[in-house]
């Protein structure tokens, strides 16, 4: 309990889904800092009835006034629709025999107990419900447990609100306490609730999403294409979405003829629309043939959705599909005759049409296509495809007949693939505490059917080339390697092979491979760099040769940049397509697609060593310099999400984050933390274990608290020492409190902590955290890194300009006269608590700024910018300038955690859904 008696609690983070949403409760375990006890609220299981109860108002037996707090998570009906939202909880015991008054308040999140000035504000009373219930003898037989219901449109109103604005949580207290603060001291009000059965109940409903896919007889839209079709009887269709699987939806469509002069609006006359119909959220609906049409006119159609009742909530219009009738068209359908498993794999597709003078097709995955195959078979033409699926989610491929009067009439197919296949093989190739070098060399994909390590051969290991803490694998350019000793890749079908690689000198005469297989006299593939042109000019490149012949034909797939000095010393990834469907070769660096080039001869099986370190020519050659890591391999095509990620949408309801890897650094959960009550030399005292894997752990600095966060526990931090006890030595002490990264130098049995970085800051970088501040003034960093030039690699902060943002900010260079870039956000309550996230994205040259999960700010890197590394350690609660520490954190700080390597849009949303559903007590 806090010194007034605040009671504490924090709930299961379970959402039901569909229909009526449960938040159950549970409750930390009691435990004890400092000089002083103080109790937290258990389960219902602790033999201490006084920690077991909820209470609320002025205890009889102590007179100390009690409030209870319920923190509640919200993310999983961010944007809904609440159509009712009530607080239920069983009471236990009350003082009266009679009913009388509790209060619900919606109130400041939970931050810690005991310290009175930590304790949650209470902003409003938003309903009350009388109850009685009392256990003792004085009013005759003892009164049963009583379920207490908190129910008015005010809580559905604040629910909604909070779902509006994607709130990841809401805070509810009982109080003894009216809205104008009267009646606590009321000793009638005295009451016990078991914490375990308060819920927030919340009856929600998904908005139908945009109807997509629209086709008119099969032909697909396109925004800005007006496709033609041959028949005056089209039928409509769409695809109708919604995040509530189970639902039936209503269909409703318009339809109009477009005017001569082009352009349409609300008010332009609507033909008699086809029937709505009920279709399965997600579900594609069609209508009945439409009548009434002319020959050589233009017309427009679009499409709406609403759900059942009670709800009845519809979606918006869908945007316009245009086409034109010429019966002198030939049709034309594709059917998906093999679905592709996923982007970047095969699949089988047949065109097909009715109109006997149809000599050819045309097909692709955007409008027009141009591919052309001939129309065989007599009566109805046909033409059979095997082509790669180009992404997640929802595909449409178009096509076309063209008739011996070269007419040519429009069709497609749309298809959605599931989600992309994970790499075959993977070797991360870095050492770290607990993962020694036979490890690194072993394929890391559970179940990998490549059991046996990589065979080194004159390899060395180099320490925080990448990732502080760990040792990548360096080639010395003649005769260093890791190989397999038997082929991995199968080269006559799709495939994928990529890597991180980082020059330390750059080529001049030979080739420089990080990837290859041998076949008998050339290799099956090559990736790496190449020397080509007159004179020679080193560039990234994936090679493959038409036969085994060493003599034979090179296509390579090259970017049409040159490599320079300032390529060397830099970590760049590396990736070469196949796709055998279509015979084409491709390179992405650094997630762009660089260079393609044309494969025309029949591939060929490369059955050789699988080698990273060098290439083949008759024999090992073409040796790598430099360091190699995160080599994957694919039995499939890479496809361009792969490098993006993607965000869920309706037609693909997952995060992606994509195969660019950013490895985990550091990561600090606090739920096992305790405060410092002063600087020891116990190793137990004021440090916090890393969560990660690199065992690291967070120094903290005397008076830093320990109290209740996002989810479970966080790092409090106020400038004052906690203990309230004036006799106590470090009563009223002002502090300087935050938590600085320590690397363990020794062994686990003599350990040697000494500060350091967690993350490279002349590379791309992602670091994370939940915060929220005390108060919204000044200037307020919840992370950095400090360097030795005084000034921090870069700053996640809060920030009073312009109302209260958030920020994310890094230096050009390590002194006062480099450039400075923000990405900056409007921080709407900030006091809550919110997911920030800050990447630096070197490839791009962007920094980018997430709050809740949502790209907030993106902005170019100043044209100063150069690699440069902040070696100093990684600090949680203030920054660093030359004059000393500044921009003191006071607040809450959570969920820390940091990454080497630039995240997607995707990725921080798949880490922001992943931290607010897990329940505290994990």
């Amino acid at each position: 309990m806090t010194s007034d008696g605040d009671v504490l609690l924090h709930p299961d983070q379970t959402l039901l889904t569909g229909g009526d949403a449960v938040f159950p409760v549970f409750i930390d375990p009691p435990w004890s800092t400092g000089k002083s006890r103080w109790a937290y609220a258990t389960n219902n299981n602790s033999s201490n009835s006084d920690v077991t109860v909820a209470r609320v108002g002025k205890s009889p037996d102590t007179g100390v006034l009690y409030r209870s707090f319920f923190d509640f998570p919200l993310a999983g009906i961010a944007k809904k629709y609440i159509a009712k939202a009530y607080v239920q909880a069983t009471l236990d015991h009350s003082y009266s025999c009679d009913d009388t008054i509790t209060y619900l308040w919606h109130a400041g999140p939970i931050s810690s107990t005991p310290r009175t000035k930590w304790s949650p504000t209470m902003k409003q009373a938003i309903e009350n419900a009388y109850s009685h219930g009392n256990e003792a003898d004085g009013c005759g037989p003892k009164d049963p447990d009583m379920t207490v219901t908190f129910e008015s449109s005010v809580i559905t109103s604040k629910i909604q609100d909070h779902a509006a604005n994607s709130a990841p949580y809401i805070t509810l207290a009982f109080c003894a306490c009216a809205g104008n603060g009267s009646g606590e001291t009321t000793q009638d009000r005295w009451k016990k609730f078991f914490p375990n059965s308060v819920k927030l109940i919340v009856d929600f409903s998904s908005y139908p999403g945009q109807p997509y896919g629209l086709q008119t007889t099969g032909a697909a839209c396109s925004a800005g294409v007006r496709a033609t079709i041959g028949t005056l009887t089209p039928a409509l269709s769409a695809v109708f979405p919604d995040a509530d699987g189970t639902q039936a939806l209503t269909t409703k469509w318009e339809w109009l003829e477009i005017p001569a002069t082009g352009t349409y609006n609300d008010s332009t006359p609507r033909k008699p629309a086809p029937a709505g119909a009920s279709v399965p959220a997600g579900g594609r609906s069609t209508t009945a043939a439409l009548s009434g049409l002319v020959n050589g006119k233009s017309y427009a159609f679009r499409a709406m959705a609403t759900d059942p009742a009670p709800y009845n909530l519809a979606s918006a219009w869908s945007a316009w599909c245009e086409f034109t009738t010429d019966v002198s068209y030939p049709d034309v359908t594709a059917t998906v005759t093999t679905l592709p498993a996923g982007p970047g794999e095969k699949g089988v597709f047949t065109l097909s049409s009715n109109t006997s003078t149809v000599m050819k097709f045309r097909y692709g995955w955007s409008s027009p296509p141009t591919t052309e195959i001939t129309a065989t078979g007599a009566g109805v033409r046909t033409a059979t495809v095997t082509l790669t699926a180009p992404k997640f989610g929802e595909n449409i491929l178009y096509v076309s007949a063209i008739n011996s009067a070269l007419t040519e009439g429009q069709g497609s197919v749309a298809f959605i693939v599931e989600r992309p296949a994970p790499p075959a093989n993977w070797w991360k190739l870095e050492t770290r505490p607990g993962v020694n070098q036979t490890q690194a060399l072993t394929d890391d994909r559970v179940g990998a059917p490549i059991a046996t390590p990589l065979a080194p051969t004159g390899v060395t290991w180099s320490p925080n080339l990448r990732l502080p803490g760990a040792a990548s694998p360096t080639f010395n350019g003649s005769s260093s390697a890791l190989n397999h000793n038997q082929p991995v890749v199968d080269t006559t079908q799709s495939f994928s092979v990529a890597a991180w690689v980082r020059l330390s000198a750059l080529p001049t005469s030979e080739d420089n491979v990080a990837v290859s297989q041998d076949g008998t006299s050339a290799a099956g593939f090559q990736l790496g760099v190449r020397m080509a042109g007159s004179p020679l000019t080193p560039r990234w490149a994936f090679v493959m040769k038409d036969t085994p012949d060493q003599t034979s034909a090179t296509r390579s797939a090259a970017a049409v940049a040159a490599l320079t000095s300032a390529d060397v010393g830099k970590w760049t990834h590396v990736a070469g397509v196949f796709d055998r469907p279509s015979g084409k070769m491709q390179l992405y660096v650094n997630g762009t697609l660089v260079g393609d080039a044309d494969r025309a001869a029949t591939p060929w099986a490369a059955t050789g060593i699988f080698s990273i370190g060098r290439g083949f020519n008759t024999t090992p050659a073409k040796w790598f310099t430099g360091a190699i890591a995160d080599v994957q391999v694919y039995d499939r095509v890479l496809v361009a999400q792969d490098f993006t990620g993607s965000l869920a949408t309706d037609a693909y309801p997952y995060n992606e984050p994509g195969m660019v890897t950013a490895p985990k650094t550091s990561a600090w959960d606090f739920k096992n933390a305790y405060p410092c009550y002063e600087i020891t030399p116990d190793p137990a005292t004021c440090r916090v274990a890393e969560v990660g894997d690199f065992s690291r752990q967070l120094a903290l600095t005397e008076g830093t608290w320990v109290g209740y966060g996002q989810r479970n526990k966080a790092l409090l931090l106020d400038g004052s020492h906690f203990v309230e006890d004036p006799a106590d030595p470090h009563y009223n002490q002002v502090t300087q409190e935050y938590g600085r990264a320590q690397n363990n130098l020794g062994d686990e049995i003599n350990p040697n902590w000494s500060d350091g970085a967690v993350v490279r800051t002349d590379a791309s970088f992602t670091v994370s955290a939940w915060a929220r501040v005390d108060a919204a003034t000044g200037r307020q960093t919840v992370l950095s890194q400090d360097h030795a030039s005084g000034y921090s690699g870069f700053d996640l902060q809060f920030t009073d300009t312009s109302g209260g943002q958030w920020a994310f900010t890094i230096r050009a260079g390590a002194t006062n006269t480099t450039a400075i870039t923000t990405a900056a956000a409007a921080a709407t309550d900030p006091t809550e608590w919110h997911q920030l996230t800050g990447v630096l994205d070197v490839e791009h040259r962007q920094i980018r700024l997430y709050v809740d999960g949502k790209l907030a700010a993106t902005t170019p890197m100043a044209a100063a910018w150069q690699r440069w590394n902040a070696t100093g350690p990684f600090v949680v609660g203030r920054s660093d300038q030359p004059a000393g520490f500044t921009d003191w954190f006071r607040g809450g700080v959570d969920d820390v955690v940091a990454y080497q390597g630039a995240f997607t849009d995707g990725g921080v949303r798949d880490l922001y859904d992943t931290q607010v559903s897990q329940t505290g007590d994990e």
